[in-house]
């Protein structure tokens, strides 16, 4: 009983086999037969991709960063949120000043992020440096500047 399945089984495999490599052949010829260029590929495309791409193009010739990761090293929403985030990003200034600090305010909070890294490992190096005085640093996709 187990070996009539495996016959059925195997026959099934070998007709859908043959099937599809029949299709392929015939559709292989065809193509041969209109555009008698064999060796080339001719690619189709709608012109609505090219409007997408020179639209794509536009939008981002225009900004003046592109997607990477930062370093939090400050949020609050507080009374005092905005004196205590110049503070907190005057004294990162002081204790590194190769490292960029970016003072944000996202309704309604004030954020002190700081580097322009273009990748996660990146940040999470500046991370681990600046550890020691902000210890609850932590990185935060962003958008950054070029370079």
């Amino acid at each position: 009983m187990l070996f009539s399945r495996y016959i059925s089984l195997f026959t099934l495999l070998l007709s859908f086999s043959i099937c599809s490599g029949q299709v392929e052949d015939t559709a292989s010829s065809s193509q041969n037969d209109t555009l008698k260029t064999e060796g080339y590929l001719v690619i189709v495309k709608d012109s609505k991709i090219d409007d997408i791409i020179e639209q794509y193009i536009r939008n981002n010739s225009t900004s003046s960063g592109i997607e990477g990761y930062r370093v939090q090293i400050y949020n609050d929403s507080g009374n005092n949120a905005r004196s205590r985030s110049l503070e907190i990003k005057e004294s990162f200034e002081n204790a590194f000043p190769d490292i960029p600090a970016h003072l944000q305010y996202q309704q309604p909070n004030f954020k002190v992020r700081v580097c322009d890294c273009r990748t996660k490992l990146e940040a999470q190096r500046v991370v681990k440096e600046i550890s020691s005085k902000f210890p609850d640093a932590f990185v935060v996709k962003d958008f950054i500047k070029k370079n």
